[in-house]
């Protein structure tokens, strides 16, 4: 079995596509609430409080 102690997560591509949410990206966060979680983007367009906002 793998333990994680923490996960990286795009958030491009991964968790959104555009502004919309990807199908299933909230029933994987709702399970790893509980690992220590970062995201990350490659997206220079973006503010941060933009992809903030996408997340609220």
């Amino acid at each position: 079995m793998i333990t994680f102690t923490a996960i990286l997560l795009d958030m491009d591509g991964v968790l959104f596509h555009g502004m919309n949410p990807i199908d299933g990206a909230m029933d994987f966060m709702q399970n790893i609430e509980h690992i220590p979680h970062v995201f990350i983007t490659n997206n220079p367009i973006r503010l941060p409080e933009s992809m903030a906002d996408k997340m609220a």
